[in-house]
Formats: C-alpha cells, structure tokens, sequence
C-alpha cells in the first residue's frame, strides 16, 4: 500500500488545500460519504460536500468538519441537471474536484 502523503504540521487548513466532493442520491449517499472521508485522511484542509437535498442533513451530521451543500434533486432522487451551475460556482472555489461518487442515474450524471 501506498503511504497518505505527509503534511507540514504548522501548515494551516487552507494550506493543505480546498476538495469538492459532489455526488450522491437518496439510494446511495454512502458513496459521497466515503469520498468526502478519503479526502479528510489524505490531507484536504477545507472540505465541502455536495450531493441531493434530502440526504444533505444527515450528511452534516456525519461530517460536521465540512460544509455541506444540499442541491436540487430528481423525483427518483439523484442530483437535478439544475444543479449544475451551483457545482460549476462551487468547482471555481477549491483546488481539486471529486465529481459522480454515488451517482446512480446515468442521464443526469
């Protein structure tokens, strides 16, 4: 196994950089969840999560290291087409993107 890369210990979390995670649906938010985790254990200083509305809130109180964004979804419950322009502003913010961890409708994917 490869070895988590290092980090300087008086580094502060916006030095260890910004990570966007986005996914999820009502069926599956455990994806985005270990996602959004995996980036926490390689390092990420500031970490937000955005996945459907109805799985948002419990999301936050799994992660309440993380600013967590519920987005329009689906009547099936997967991220909305409509989302779109919220994730490209929130993409613009940070310094790397984890995009589809849990999306399950393919067409809106």
């Amino acid at each position: 196994a490869l070895p988590l890369p290092g980090f300087d210990t008086v580094a502060d979390k916006d030095a260890r950089g910004r990570v966007l995670v986005a996914g999820g649906c009502r069926e599956v938010p455990g994806g985005v969840l270990l996602a959004a985790e995996a980036a926490l254990r390689a390092g990420a200083g500031k970490l937000q999560v955005a996945t459907v509305g109805s799985m948002a809130p419990g999301l936050a109180l799994r992660l309440p290291e993380a600013r967590v964004i519920g987005l329009p979804e689906t009547a099936e419950g997967g991220l909305a087409p409509a989302a779109a322009p919220r994730l490209e502003e929130l993409a613009e913010r940070v310094d790397a993107v984890c995009l589809g961890p849990g999306m399950m409708e393919a067409e809106e994917a």
